[in-house]
């Protein structure tokens, strides 16, 4: 057996490559990488790029080095990765759908993630900044074989298109809340649909507010209307708590915050400890003033 269960997944991902080559020949090339996600978490991946072809796949293989572990046996991983990357390619977003903006326009929206964390990831991302958080543009795209994706638009995109980060935005603003739904459900429901159990009446005037996939959807409290729906509801201006990239949690703030160094340890806490690394969003909270539509970050100081 040529495989060993000290082996690094560096070391591993680089023999999979080399004999991914094997298999695919000359008019390839096989890479494996180290790709930098969300809060700058790592995954790694065999990039394949066949030539001349303008897509080339990652074939994730975190899960495949642990299962690879436990069989201390890689002969079925060449193959597999091929089959992966033909498949990816089958069903690849048309090329020329993304170099027409008119079309692009129609699927745009934003995901919002922490700004200090994505530094690197943000340096040649047309996004916007508000107080510790960076609004990222996307395009969400589907497909009746693999399901719902996203394509983060980059500033070569702006050139592609020979747009202004300006028109791009007013598109978003235009589009996203359309594109992404929302869904506003009040924390107690929430909390006994997701976890099937059942929570005090209290939580019934906190909300969850996420978009229709529940995914990246702590966004949707940014789209336009949506915070002032819910001080509506609330009857009350806001404290928004983001539970992770995925969420925001809304509480009535009925003109008392209580101890505000305490409500942040504790969302720091909780970032520290349950939220998954890549999903942690901030450790801020945020106020909306309902009568000046006015949102901001929530000081420890904060005088109300």
């Amino acid at each position: 057996m040529e495989f060993y269960k000290e082996i690094t997944i560096e070391d591993f991902g680089e023999l999979i490559a080399g004999k991914v080559i094997d298999l695919l020949g000359k008019n390839y090339s096989v890479e494996f990488k180290e790709m930098i996600k969300n809060n700058g978490s790592v995954r790694h991946a065999i990039v394949v790029h066949k030539l001349f072809d303008p897509v080339a796949p990652a074939i994730y293989i975190d899960d495949l080095y642990e299962q690879a572990l436990e069989r201390d046996d890689i002969r079925f991983l060449p193959e597999y990765i091929v089959e992966c990357y033909n498949k990816s390619i089958k069903h690849e977003i048309e090329v020329e759908f993304f170099k027409d903006f008119s079309k692009v326009a129609e699927f745009l929206t934003f995901k919002l993630v922490n700004e200090g964390k994505n530094e690197e990831m943000l340096k040649d991302v047309p996004y916007r900044q508000f107080e510790d958080l960076a609004l990222v543009p996307i395009c969400k795209i589907s497909n009746n074989s693999i399901g719902e994706g996203m394509i983060v638009i980059r500033n070569e995109h702006l050139k592609l298109w020979e747009i202004s980060e300006d028109e791009l935005w007013e598109n978003i603003h235009e589009s996203a809340r359309a594109v992404s739904g929302v869904k506003i459900e009040n924390l107690a429901d929430f909390s006994r649909d997701k976890f099937g159990v059942p929570f005090d009446m209290f939580l019934n005037n906190m909300f969850v507010i996420t978009n229709d996939k529940c995914v990246n959807g702590a966004s949707a409290a940014f789209f336009p209307g949506v915070l002032k729906e819910v001080a509506e509801m609330s009857s009350s201006d806001l404290i928004l708590i983001p539970s992770s990239v995925h969420e925001m949690i809304s509480v009535p703030a009925e003109g008392e915050i209580g101890d505000i160094g305490c409500l942040l340890a504790i969302i720091k806490e909780v970032n520290d400890t349950v939220v998954m690394d890549e999903d942690v969003l901030s450790d801020n909270a945020y106020y909306y003033n309902a009568r000046s539509e006015r949102l901001s970050i929530l000081k420890a100081d904060k005088d109300e």
